[in-house]
């Protein structure tokens, strides 16, 4: 099912609705209803549902023997960010937090994507529901986080999009 009209945009990058899954809409238009109903009553595959639908598909990545990319992964994080909808960002962070692919990859890059978008509420989330993740993490890129958490603090910039 897809086809939907129109475009959303992320940072400045737009994205044809049309190649989007019913869940992905869902994200982008705050139904965390919908989401809650795909994950808990459907059992969905929120691996293959949150995806980028431009990313290569999974079974092109078993062909090749390759994995797939943390960034192609969290799409759907990436829009619960983009609209600042702390309810959805909840509701997908507790369900993958609970699923065998996420990893610290995952996490960084949501946090990059939390920085970049100066969101302090939704770094704070993302720590503190993951620690065993930021616990793997090595010493280099625990430092390299703290420094972008309290650069991200210091801004003016963070101040004025709270």
């Amino acid at each position: 099912m897809r086809g939907f009209p129109g475009d959303f945009t992320i940072d400045k990058e737009r994205f044809k609705l049309a190649d989007w899954n019913p869940l992905l809409l869902a994200v982008a238009f705050k139904r965390v209803d919908i989401v809650r109903y795909f994950v808990n009553e459907l059992k969905i595959s929120l691996r293959l549902a949150l995806r980028d639908p431009q990313a290569p598909a999974l079974t092109e990545h078993a062909a090749l023997g390759t994995t797939t990319s943390a960034v192609d992964d969290i799409f759907g994080l990436r829009l619960a960010v983009a609209n600042r909808d702390m309810p959805m960002l909840q509701e997908l962070w507790h369900s993958l937090s609970n699923n065998s692919f996420w990893n610290q990859n995952h996490q960084s890059h949501l946090i990059h994507e939390l920085l970049t978008a100066k969101w302090q509420a939704g770094v704070t989330l993302a720590m503190r529901s993951s620690h065993t993740i930021f616990e793997a993490l090595s010493l280099e890129s625990k430092r390299a986080l703290i420094d972008q958490l309290f650069a991200m603090r210091t801004t003016k910039e963070l101040d004025e999009a709270l």
